[in-house]
């Protein structure tokens, strides 16, 4: 049987097989359809692995940036790779609620005591003697001071390492790293490994809907003792060597002072109960848990005679991570004493057994042990057959799920290609699992790193990556925004109370970041000069408002949406301030990643993205009062206010104006402005407010594109502007809005890449996969009017199902050589449906499908034309060429 096989460098490589008989001609020719020819996803699955090699020495799995493509076995709750030598294969496990959540608690800084350091004559040139930084100001007698330095100083709150599971087999010592197998239908991962006469396998599954994690082993001609141990290392944090403490800014840093509450992490503990062995760690008491936090990593071993000895404080007791280049920080990890418990088989030449774990938390259970057993015991009842059909299951009931937002084309290797990244899509926008901030939660990728004690920026997502709200809604799959929708209604109180304590002001902020898996009773400040990018709260409560727009849900806008919007509207009506020129201004906000504020505010204003997010929150609440019919007074000031802000700043180039991050910003590198002074959101009237949109003026059109190809590569939100407003047609670039780039980059390490960096869509196959990668080429709705194909070649074949439309609309439609063959809108709501006409200049007819109604369309004479009616909820519509319809 043929196989297609496509070879990543250090990455994966997707096999897949043909799972049915090619059809013939005259078989597809009865078939009226794209996606009658294809098979659903949870079949297509079943003839699909993902196929990798194990890393030696780097746990981090794909996904990481550190990556060297170990595999990733993450589910909902737990990051789980699988790495290390071949006689000493290694689960290294982080679990999203497994955190050091002690925080230290400074006074809060205010606005009015930042204005008068910064208006202070003396500031007028004084500089940092430290040198730059962005996490500090001055004060009226010109020192300069940050305030929530124990941010800085300590790694915590940060996620901590859960331990490793780890089979010993020094049989195959001296073997190659070997090859790892994941099957695409119910995440069962297999190792083979063989060295002489001995020969052994390796069966993992991690359980989607528990924590539990099977290992199954098959070993023959074994002269060397199998074990299987768990392990977790002492945390390597140390009040009396931090790192910070060793620069010239925080030297001084009295750790002695928060002795109260700094203290190391104690030691873990290693302990047995009948056939059950574990590894315990407690973290500190702190408000969120006042009683501690603690996990067990248990296991029970099936089929097999063990014996278990227990180990603290040893050595030599884990797999280590190398300590260089990007693992770096291994150093201290490396050399960390811990704990243990080992099962040691009775030896024998051949062996079978099958290995359960699981991982209980304080959030889980009040008995941890009670509830560890009770998992073991049911997934030891189940066996390793029953736990893979309850995997199975679940991954059916994903690729179910994601049959809505399909794309289609006909040919079975198109969606082939698309599998890994279906097969990864649980995984929440910005996170290796699936967080939930009302569990205290929470997990960044990138961030959140394998087996290192003091990840970087406190393991926390920030706010002004969030780019992917709305690829996301579009392609049905809302339920990724979760962690958003539910941290800023977690969080709301706590931000009324910022907004008052900070700036003296109603309504409710919350900064650029970060807001970690605590109790929320006191806003958690981290740095006085981010948390005045003065944006931030609206790109965060934009997750909220997409899910709403694009799903349609009145009773999400009524309960969850509009109460914090209201309050962000309610608060930037407040902090704007009305000049003798007429406009509301903005005063003091910073761009993205321009962490610096100047003397009196000189490039602190104003900024393109602040305009473009005030002018948004405005428009928006006053569009849900409406639509809610509430706080009239209020909406009609919103209104005003929004028109009344200023301009974007601009600067002239020869080819014509631009927007750049602050009026009279010089364009380059100088600390005095902020450091990487390219690095701003400043095409957000594209990317994040829709403002500039397929239907706007030409002008404004033009303006955007000429910034976006202006601006330097790192300005990373640049990419999404141009499939956004239709270029590029024939390009994918970096930094894609995608629906998931690391989980696709099979797909993308297949496409052809230019000397600029973009990839090239030269072929159908390329065009298809950016497709799959960004799903507004085949439906953008930014402006309120549905464009179909708006982004792929002239002549490409391709179609969709239920695709979500701005208005809360799904839209199915079929495409066939550049005409438009097939388009049927469902309603969610009973509201306006607007389309730009995919048969320009044809009349068209609507027609209810449920009850055979023709509805006459009203149309319209925009540039690009269209048409519209009046859709109710639950209707679904098709619309044909009126000349096609009566044939």
């Amino acid at each position: 049987m043929k196989k297609i096989v496509w070879i990543l460098p250090t990455l994966w490589v997707l096999a897949c097989r043909p799972s049915t008989p090619i059809q013939t001609g005259e078989e597809r020719d009865a078939q009226t359809r794209l996606w009658d020819r294809e098979q659903p996803l949870s079949v297509v699955a079943r003839a699909c692995t993902l196929q990798s090699t194990l890393s030696a020495t780097n746990p981090q799995p794909v996904g990481m940036s550190e990556s060297e493509g170990t595999p990733n076995l993450s589910n909902p709750k737990m990051t789980v790779s699988l790495w290390g030598p071949s006689d000493q294969l290694t689960l290294s496990i982080n679990k999203n609620d497994v955190w050091d959540r002690r925080k230290g608690w400074e006074k809060t800084v205010t606005l009015d005591e930042l204005k008068a350091g910064y208006f202070a004559p003396i500031n007028a040139k004084n500089p940092d003697p430290l040198g730059f930084s962005t996490a500090c100001y001055p004060t009226p007698e010109g020192t300069w001071v940050d305030p929530y330095a124990a941010w800085r100083v300590y790694p915590f709150p940060c996620i901590k390492p859960v331990g490793q599971v780890t089979v010993l087999a020094g049989d195959f010592a001296d073997m190659p790293s070997p090859a790892a197998t994941t099957r695409l239908h119910n995440g069962l991962t297999e190792v083979a490994l063989r060295q002489g006469q001995a020969q052994g396998t390796l069966r993992y599954l991690v359980m989607m809907e528990e924590n539990v994690i099977a290992v199954q082993g098959t070993f023959q001609n074994l002269q060397k003792e199998l074990k299987l141990r768990l392990a977790r290392h002492r945390d390597t944090y140390d009040p009396d060597d931090l790192p910070a403490l060793r620069g010239r800014r925080y030297r001084n840093y009295d750790v002695r002072a928060d002795s109260a509450w700094n203290q190391r992490l104690e030691a873990p503990e290693s302990g047995t109960d009948g056939t059950f062995f574990w590894i315990k760690q407690k973290m500190p008491a702190e408000k969120t848990y006042p009683q501690g936090f603690e996990y067990l990593l248990v296991g029970l071993i099936d089929g097999a005679e063990y014996t278990v000895e227990t180990i603290e404080d040893g050595t030599d007791i884990r797999t280590l991570p190398r300590s260089d280049g990007q693992l770096a920080n291994y150093v201290k990890e490396r050399a960390a004493r811990g704990a243990a418990a080992v099962a040691t088989f009775k030896k024998q030449k051949d062996q079978d057994f099958t290995a359960y774990t699981t991982v209980v938390t304080t959030n889980d259970a009040k008995d941890l042990l009670a509830e560890a057993k009770r998992r073991l015991r049911a997934a030891q009842k189940q066996g390793m057959p029953g736990l893979i059909q309850t995997n199975e299951a679940w991954y059916t009931a994903l690729y179910n799920k994601r049959e809505q937002g399909r794309l289609f084309t006909g040919q079975v290797e198109d969606v082939k290609r698309a599998m890994p990244g279906l097969f990864y899509s649980w995984i929440y926008d910005h996170s290796l699992t699936s967080p939930d901030p009302t569990r205290h939660e929470a997990q960044a990728k990138g961030y959140s790193v394998l087996e290192e004690d003091a990840p970087n920026w406190h393991s926390l997502p920030c706010y002004n990556e969030l780019f992917m709200s709305t690829p996301l809604s579009v392609a049905n799959r809302s339920e990724l925004l979760s962690y958003y929708v539910k941290l800023i209604g977690h969080w709301h109180e706590v931000a009324r109370k910022n907004a008052r304590e900070v700036f003296g002001l109603p309504g409710l902020y919350v900064g650029h970041g970060y807001l970690p898996p605590i109790k929320p009773d006191e806003y958690p400040h981290s740095h006085v000069v981010y948390e005045l990018s003065m944006d931030m709260p609206a790109q965060l409560i934009k997750y909220l408002w997409d899910v709403w727009e694009y799903e349609g849900d009145t009773r999400l806008l009524r309960e969850q949406v509009y109460p914090v919007l209201k309050d962000l509207a309610v608060f930037y009506a407040a902090f704007v301030k009305l000049e003798a020129d007429g406009y509301y201004h903005i005063e003091p906000t910073i761009p993205q990643e321009r962490w610096v504020f100047n003397y009196r505010f000189k490039y602190n204003r104003d900024a393109t993205t602040s305009i473009a997010l005030f002018r948004w929150a405005f428009r928006r609440a006053a569009e849900a009062a409406a639509l809610l019919d509430v706080d009239e007074a209020e909406r009609t000031h919103w209104l005003e206010l929004s028109e009344k802000l200023p301009p974007y700043p601009q600067t002239t180039t020869p080819d014509g104006p631009i927007w750049i991050p602050v009026a009279g910003d010089p364009l380059q590198e100088d600390l005095s402005i902020g450091c990487l002074a390219k690095i701003s959101g400043m095409m957000a009237p594209v990317t994040l407010t829709n403002e500039v949109n397929l239907d706007s003026d030409p002008a404004d059109l033009a303006i955007a594109l000429r910034s976006a190809r202006f601006h330097d590569p790192v300005v990373w939100d640049k990419y999404f502007v141009f499939h956004l407003l239709g270029q590029a047609k024939d390009r994918l670039y970096r930094y894609v809005g995608t629906t998931g780039r690391w989980q696709n980059q099979s797909m993308l390490a297949s496409m052809k890449k230019s000397e600029e960096g973009y990839h090239i869509l030269d072929t159908p196959e390329a065009q298809v996969n950016a497709c799959w990668l960004e799903p507004e080429r085949l439906l953008n709705s930014r402006s309120g009017r549905m464009h179909l194909f708006p982004c792929v070649a002239d002549d490409l074949t391709i179609s969709f199902r239920q695709l979500l439309a701005s208005g809360g609309f799904e839209v199915s439609a079929e495409r066939q050589k550049g005409d438009v063959t097939f388009l049927e809108i469902k309603a969610r709501q009973s509201t306006p449906c607007r389309v730009a006409n995919p048969w320009p200049g044809q009349k068209v007819m609507v027609v209810n499908t449920k009850t055979g109604e023709q509805i006459s369309p009203s149309y319209d004479t925009h540039r690009l034309p269209g048409f519209s009616f009046a859709a109710r909820a639950g209707a679904t519509y098709s619309i044909r060429r009126a000349d096609e319809a009566a044939k």
